[in-house]
């Protein structure tokens, strides 16, 4: 599947990631594969319609109809939180790893 995920990643836009030039077009763990896409025009191949979602990101129009993929609010990647924003999604995706660590790192209460 390298070859497949290497001629994604090199053809897709895909999404600029935090304030330098890198972006990121594909995101895959095993036989999980996630395209983040900029226009429907970039929908070039088959999907399946069951396994798959929607999310509008920034400005993108959700009056726009993808293959009759319904749109969400938000999702979660490999443990990370996306939504419509890049605040939201950081700040969803870090109360979760810092409530985690509050509670494996909670002192006990003695009871008087």
């Amino acid at each position: 599947m390298d070859p497949l995920l290497f001629a994604y990643e090199s053809t897709l836009l895909g999404i600029h990631v935090g304030r330098k030039s890198h972006k990121s077009a594909v995101i895959a763990y095993a036989d999980d594969v996630t395209l983040l896409l900029t226009s429907p025009s970039e929908i070039r191949v088959k999907i399946n319609i069951q396994k798959s979602k929607a999310m509008a990101v920034g400005m993108w129009d959700k009056t726009v109809n993808i293959m009759g993929l319904p749109y969400y609010e938000s999702m979660k990647i490999l443990a990370m939180h996306f939504t419509s924003t890049t605040s939201q999604s950081a700040l969803k995706s870090w109360s979760a790893v810092t409530d985690g660590y509050g509670r494996k790192h909670a002192k006990p209460t003695t009871e008087s």
